[in-house]
């Protein structure tokens, strides 16, 4: 009988979702033969006083955007709805010796609500200073994101280090300064890194384009991997070795200083400078095109 039950459910949301594409989703809300709305949120914000250091983030469906706070508060804001929930709590980790605040979203849909369209207001919105409270020398610890198909936006936050993840979601980064490393992984979403100083800087997507500007790994280099994307990078530099490939995409960029560039493609194109320094740049393409200039 479980199975017959099971088998009636998915036929019956097949048939919802049919009927949804033909009359249309808000009309069958309107005659309440769907009863969740997409645009029925709600939202709460949170003032949080307590002391912590590292920073890390889960989310399901919504999208994840850290960035500066107008007052000098540290703030959460949560844009949910009946069946997607959040909640925050503090953990302290015993190996790094710190207290972290600790972020998370719940999915509380059923499997057939989650056929359904999801409301693109769902956010989980964290503001942080954009210095820290106990002096401009003093930064956040850790900042780590894990999303599966919302975007994710960093800016302009007082962090050690970043690393963001997502499954299909975007991903952009934009003015930070970390002694730690910066990362954004995403499956298929595109990638973008700007105005940022760090330690060293990893990209990496499957078919989503990748493009960074002005982007300088002040103690190490720059690891980007993407399978079909494009890679593009604007008045960049490393102070150690870099790696960049794609299977099928192009390469094109300016760098600050020279390097010893190592290159790779099967049938594309090769147009970079001589190689002059120690520092080595490797760029490897198998149908793509690689475009290399260094500004002087």
């Amino acid at each position: 009988m479980k199975t017959v039950r099971t088998i009636i459910g998915i036929l019956v949301a097949v048939a919802l979702l049919a009927v949804a594409g033909f009359f249309g989703y808000s009309q069958l809300v309107e005659k309440g033969i769907i009863h969740i709305k997409p645009g029925e949120t709600t939202s709460k914000e949170n003032v949080i006083t307590e002391d912590f250091r590292g920073i890390i983030i889960t989310a399901d469906v919504s999208r994840v955007t850290v960035c500066p706070s107008e007052d000098g508060k540290v703030r959460l804001e949560f844009t949910g709805n009946r069946s997607i929930t959040h909640e925050y709590r503090f953990e302290f980790d015993g190996e790094e010796k710190e207290q972290n605040l600790i972020i998370e979203e719940k999915d509380n849909r059923s499997w057939i609500d989650r056929m359904l369209p999801v409301a693109e207001s769902l956010e989980i919105k964290l503001f942080l200073p954009e210095t820290h409270p106990e002096g401009p020398e003093e930064n956040y610890g850790k900042l780590k994101i894990n999303a599966k198909t919302g975007n994710c936006s960093v800016k302009s936050v007082p962090i050690e280090w970043t690393e963001v993840s997502t499954f299909s979601g975007n991903i952009e980064i934009s003015s930070v300064t970390c002694r730690g490393p910066v990362g954004a992984n995403s499956e298929s979403g595109n990638l973008k890194m700007s105005d940022i100083r760090a330690q060293d800087c990893g990209a990496n997507t499957s078919s989503g384009n990748i493009e960074i500007r002005n982007v300088i790994a002040e103690w190490g280099g720059f690891l980007i991997i993407t399978e079909s994307g494009n890679v593009t990078f604007e008045d960049c530099d490393s102070k150690l070795e870099s790696y960049l490939r794609t299977q099928s995409g192009n390469v094109r960029g300016t760098l600050l200083s020279g390097k010893q560039f190592v290159t790779n493609t099967a049938i594309g194109k090769i147009q970079v400078p001589e190689s002059e320094g120690t520092v080595e740049f490797m760029i490897e393409t198998t149908t793509g095109n690689i475009v290399i200039e260094v500004k002087k």
